[in-house]
Order: C-alpha cells, then structure tokens, then sequence
C-alpha cells in the first residue's frame, strides 16, 4: 500500500541517449547545483538527501538510478500569500541512469519558513500534519477508490518524500502533467464546480471508511491545534469585521447589517471557534480545510474541457462537519451567480458522489441524506462569514499588495492595511450582496 503514491511520481520524464560520459564530466555537471541564489534547497545536506532519495525511490519503481547529473530551481519561492504555511519552489532534476540515458524530470520543494513562521508551524505540528496525511492517509484513499473501481483516484500530487535539511518535502509537480491553477479571480464555472466537489466527496467519503477501519489512523488528525491557529488570524478577522462595517455603514439600505459586523468583532472568533469545536451527532469527515481557488488544480483536454482535478496544500486537514469544506469552497471560489442560482444542484452533486462512494466501500455509518448536508451547512455559517471576509484579503486583491504579516498585524499598518483591502470597489461588489445573503440566514447574529 505505501507504494501507491510512489508508482507515478515520475509521470511526465524525458530521455536523452549519451553515447559516453566521463566520471570527470558527471562531476563538473553535478557541480552546477551549487550555483543557484536559493541557498536553502541548494545546499550540500540537500543535494546529498536529495540523491538518496532518488536512490531509493528508483530503486523501488526503476531500479535505473545511476548518478546525479545537476537540480536547479527553475521558479523562485512564491510571495503570494497563498503559501502562507510554506515556501514553495519548482525543481528540475536531471540524473543518469543505468542505461546511460539522461532523464529530466521536475519536483516541487516546500521548505518550512525561518524565524517566527516556522517557529509557529512547527510549535502546532502543521507541516508534520501534512506530510502525515501524504504518508498515511492519501495511499490509504487511493487504495479504497482503486478497490472500488472508481479511477477518479487523483486527491492529490503523488509524495516522493521528506527531508529533514532543509525542514521539507518533495512532491510530484503537477504542471509538468498539464495540471493548472484556476485563476482565482474569476469564480469557477458549473464544470469546474463539478469536478472539484466530485473530489472532495471521495476525499470526505474515503476517510469515513478508513476511520471504520484504522481508527488509530485517524486520532492525529482529531487533535486539531485549530483554537492557536484562529488565534493567529483574530486580529484580522475581529479588526477587519469591525471596518467592513464601519465601510458597510455607509452603504444605503446596510445600516442593520453594518451593526451586526461591529458586533461580531468581540465574537467571531468565539464563535467560529464554537463551530469547529462543538458535539454533534451529525456526519463527521476529514475535511481539507483550507479549500479554495489556489488550492485546486484543473486538468483540461486540447478543446478545454476539464478532465481532471486535484487539491493541494493539506496542512489544516480537520475532522469535522463536511459543511466546513463546503461553505469555504462554496463562498471563496464559486462564481456568485452559479453558486445563487445552483446552490441546490451543487449540493445534490456532491450528495450522489458522498453516498454512493460510501454504500461501494458498504460503511457501518449511516450514510446522510441530501437534508443532512444542508443542515450541515448551514450549522457552518459562520466559516462562510469568515470564508467572505478572507476573499477580500488574497482573492479579490492583487497578489503584489497582499501580506499575510501586515495583515493579521496589531498595529497601525495593519489597520491601514485593512481599511485599503476591504474599500476595494471589486470587494464592495462582491460581498454587498453576500452580506445581505448571511443577515438573512441568520449568520451575522
């Protein structure tokens, strides 16, 4: 089972035949490594970890590896604020192998951030938690819908491994088999929708059967340091509340709803907080938690049309009510008028993939009913109130005026950071009438 994820991690490669090669050349070739500004990932305990894993996954998959030849960084770590939790770098490798044919393929490294970042990451486990939910949990899953006959299989990119220096891992780049990123501006269409829900209905359902049956899988995961994580965000979410109504305000026909966001600032977090944590006896799942736009990535054919998509970036994995999966899909990265207007197809959709995955894998659990999901959602609410309040921050705004820091600040740069996000004219039409849709359902009180 632990070899699942490892058989395609090379699926897009190319070969150049050498007709000879001298240990001279091969070193001079190995050494331009080194010659890259991102010192973390090109140092020599990288570059020596690095090799040894190709070893061994070759060994297990090839048996060609032979010799590195050299790896560069072919794009610089992102300063979108969507990589808040990592660095993120693409990664070419060319290595030699048995038959002396040169083969290119491509990684993506995601290096735990220094200083104060990677202090808070490391203090609450969260990028441990990712790499456990590639290790343990998604070989798992993939297992169950192979088991099943289902070949919708792809939940993620294939892991390749975690090295210790620097603190990262290794994954399978998933540009280089024609997978994208949706651009994040523009609310994903009916299709799009579709496909995503599709995987996050396997992706809740396989991990009701693997609690069934390995609990202790599981247990991890329950342990959620979600409280220290809301805690980290609570200046912008209970500040940034209180100046969208003070903004709200000033809006004819919003002066209720402009009170009502004054007054959630001494209580959002409370209360999103309250919606994580709280007993219930509805549906629980392991749910992705963070699952918006920037997190997905879409495969299309030569006419383009989607194929295939998949979710990255499982640091925040929570198990819960799959009504927190749903509100934040549904608020940061559906388009407004599909999501209005097919609220109740959608949510059928992923109802029929939900069930029917688990009535396959015959769970012991009581498979819910299309009103149990709504209920579940609508029990959620508040992460749609905040989902909003965040797609302001790094969807609606230009990545190069967006940082993270500066936004969850105390201070007055934060403040003014605040108050320039949220007076954004594309914000202000987008979540005037998400404001009106929350005061009616209840979730601004």
């Amino acid at each position: 089972m632990n070899n699942v994820p490892r058989l395609l991690i090379f699926p897009y490669i190319t070969k150049l035949r050498l007709k000879s090669r001298s240990r001279t050349e091969e070193f001079s070739v190995r050494s331009s490594f080194t010659d890259n500004s991102t010192h973390l990932i090109m140092s020599d305990n990288f570059i020596q970890s690095f090799e040894e894993c190709l070893k061994s996954v070759s060994s297990d998959v090839f048996d060609s590896f032979q010799s590195l030849i050299y790896c560069k960084v072919v794009k610089e770590g992102e300063k979108d604020s969507s990589y808040y939790c990592s660095s993120i770098h693409r990664v070419e490798v060319q290595y030699l192998d048995n038959k002396s044919d040169v083969i290119t393929t491509r990684f993506i490294v995601k290096v735990l951030p220094l200083g104060a970042k990677g202090d808070f990451l490391n203090k609450y486990g969260i990028f441990e938690r990712e790499v456990y939910i590639y290790e343990k949990i998604l070989p798992r899953m993939i297992e169950l819908l192979t088991q099943i006959k289902d070949n919708n299989t792809k939940l993620a990119p294939n892991f390749v491994t975690k090295l210790s220096e620097p603190t990262s891992i290794v994954l399978e780049d998933l540009s280089f088999s024609g997978f994208k990123v949706p651009n994040r501006k523009v609310g994903l269409n009916t299709e799009q929708t579709l496909s995503v829900l599709g995987k996050m209905a396997r992706f809740h359902a396989t991990s009701i059967k693997i609690n069934e049956m390995n609990p202790e899988l599981m247990e991890k995961l329950k342990k959620t340091s979600i409280h220290e994580y809301l805690n980290s965000f609570s200046i912008f979410f209970a500040v940034g509340i209180a100046s969208l109504g003070e903004v709200a305000s000033n809006w004819s026909g919003f002066k209720e709803i402009a009170i009502k966001l004054k007054n959630l600032k001494s209580t959002i977090i409370e209360n999103t907080l309250h919606e994580y944590t709280k007993s219930s006896d509805g549906i629980k799942v392991l749910n992705h938690n963070d699952l918006w736009t920037n997190n997905l990535m879409l495969k299309y054919d030569s006419n383009g049309k989607i194929i295939d998509s998949t979710i990255i970036d499982y640091q925040f994995v929570y198990w819960g009510s799959p009504g927190i999966d749903l509100n934040f899909f549904m608020y940061t990265s559906v388009d407004n008028t599909l999501r209005k207007e097919s609220w109740n197809f959608l949510i059928h959709h992923y109802h029929k993939i939900l069930t029917s995955t688990l009535r396959n894998m015959e769970v012991v659990t009581r498979i819910p009913t299309v009103a149990d999901i709504h209920n579940e959602i609508i029990q959620k609410g508040h992460i749609a109130v905040m989902a909003s309040l965040l797609k302001g921050a790094v969807i609606i705004a230009p990545p190069d005026i967006v940082d993270i820091d500066v936004l969850v600040a105390d201070t007055p740069e934060g403040s003014s950071y605040r108050e320039m996000l949220f007076s954004n004219p594309n914000y202000v039409e987008m979540i005037k009438p998400l404001l009106q849709e929350f005061y009616w359902m209840g979730y601004l009180d």
